[in-house]
């Protein structure tokens, strides 16, 4: 895993992901990024 620097950057475009599509919220953005900022970041997938 990384640090986050709050970027939002790897929470974008994750219905392109097979892995993560699950967690697109229909923009292709994950449903948990808020403001770019994980809402469960401490419990994220790898």
């Amino acid at each position: 895993m990384f640090k986050c620097d709050k970027c939002g950057l790897c929470c974008q475009n994750v219905g392109k992901s097979p892995v993560y599509k699950e967690l697109d919220d229909g923009t292709g953005k994950c449903r948990y990024l808020d403001e770019n900022l994980c809402g469960i970041y401490e419990n994220r997938p790898l």
